[in-house]
């Protein structure tokens, strides 16, 4: 009788550790673990050339549709440094360049780097943020900008 009873309070106790909680929702009203985004996040970039000890939390998101073309991103790269949000301009500009290198080339050019003017400037876009010269990335998303916008314009 005994030893049911020891049984049956094992059992019973074992339960809460298999029921699953709800976890807390973030500032933006996702449940943390379900495909949203734990926080806190940094407003800081990361993982950038220039920078000294990596931050430990990651960079905001950008408010950027999945479907958003580079100068739309380059947009929000520049709305983003005007108002201190430097870790959401770096993925906004990270995306952007991603978009850009989105290319088709033949097998035996695959490792040729690209030669886009606007690349380049992403490129150095990015170095200057994580050198914190946020005025220098802002020029470079300009020069980015004037790229695309020119007569080979996507």
């Amino acid at each position: 009788m005994r030893t049911r009873f020891l049984a049956a309070a094992l059992v019973l106790s074992a339960i809460p550790a298999f029921a699953q909680t709800n976890p807390a929702p973030d500032d933006q009203g996702r449940p943390v673990g379900t495909g949203g985004q734990a926080m806190p996040l940094s407003p800081k970039p990361s993982n950038l050339p220039g920078q000294g000890a990596a931050p430990e939390l990651s960079p905001r998101l950008p408010a950027a549709p999945e479907t958003a073309d580079a100068a739309q991103l380059l947009a929000i790269a520049k709305s983003a440094l005007a108002t201190g949000q430097t870790g959401a301009a770096q993925e906004a500009l990270e995306r952007a360049e991603t978009r850009l290198l989105d290319r088709s080339v033949p097998p035996s050019q695959a490792h040729t780097p690209s030669a886009d003017p606007a690349v380049a400037a992403l490129s150095a876009a990015l170095a200057a943020l994580g050198a914190g010269d946020v005025a220098a990335a802002q020029r470079q998303i300009d020069a980015a900008g004037k790229a695309l916008a020119g007569p080979a314009a996507r």
